[in-house]
């Protein structure tokens, strides 16, 4: 099956969120600031569709949660490639720019609700840095604003105790054959949980796209949703833009892009 998507002009929404830029160095140097474009597809209730007409599988070693697709590109190629320039658009005008990837994975994701407390239905706080740009598009219709998604920073006080990449083997046993008790699972959980504050929080909306670099620390804030929480989950890597050396976020802060007489407004309100 291939769905054709139609070009838009994609309409940026920041005001559902604030960031605050985290300064650890144990992170990586990020090209990517985070954002949300509400509205994303041109036909959202057709992509849903195709996406629930798929198999999907759960974990084999328990990385993440719920069920996966295959890959995007192995059922449909061109609606993979069309997905992924329309996100790098947020990031790029591909009017000027000459984009490409070096590798990239999209998958459908359902999670549905666990069984058990309002604890248990939490995502582990984690990085997806062996890629480049990560984010998700939702797909469950009128679902739980606050099963959304957060970014974190580390708190200052548990350097020594980071785990990058939550690879607790309660969180591995709880994501395949559950062998271990809800009780033990929520302690390993807000263990490590604990060890982050929160700097983002995007909403659960219909057809609302996020993205964020892929060396943010992320988790999905709740898994509780009427239906199973339905997302297009991607990660991209290699991005190379023959056009422009700098990535987005070096150019946003990069001073040298005002020109003096902006400058010299900024030093004025410094009173220089």
């Amino acid at each position: 099956m291939i769905v054709n998507l139609k070009k838009e002009k994609e309409k940026i929404d920041t005001s559902g969120f604030s960031y605050t830029a985290s300064s650890s160095s144990i992170h990586q140097r990020r090209n990517f600031f985070p954002s949300c474009v509400d509205n994303f597809f041109d036909e959202p209730d057709l992509i849903r569709e195709f996406a629930l007409s798929l198999d999907m599988k759960p974990s084999e070693d328990g990385s993440w949660p719920g069920l996966r697709s295959k890959s995007l590109h192995e059922i449909d190629n061109e609606l993979h490639q069309n997905i992924f320039l329309k996100i790098l658009s947020v990031y790029y005008d591909l009017k000027y720019a000459d984009i490409s990837w070096g590798s990239g994975r999209a998958f459908f994701q359902s999670i549905p609700k666990y069984k058990g407390s309002d604890s248990i239905n939490k995502g582990w706080i984690h990085m997806d840095n062996s890629d480049e740009l990560a984010g998700l598009v939702y797909l469950t219709p009128n679902a739980n604003p606050d099963s959304g998604t957060s970014l974190f920073k580390l708190k200052d006080d548990f350097k020594e105790t980071y785990v990058p990449f939550a690879r607790s083997p309660d969180k591995h046993n709880f994501y395949t054959d559950r062998k271990i008790t809800d009780k033990n699972y929520i302690k390993s959980l807000e263990k490590h949980n604990n060890q982050f504050v929160e700097t983002v929080r995007f909403q659960n909306l219909y057809n609302r796209l996020i993205t964020y670099d892929a060396n943010e620390l992320h988790k999905a804030n709740s898994f509780e949703c009427d239906q199973s929480r339905l997302t297009l989950v991607f990660f991209i890597r290699d991005i190379k833009n023959d056009n422009i050396k700098r990535s987005p976020l070096n150019r946003v802060q990069d001073k040298f892009n005002f020109d003096s007489q902006f400058e010299k407004q900024i030093n004025n309100y410094k009173g220089e």
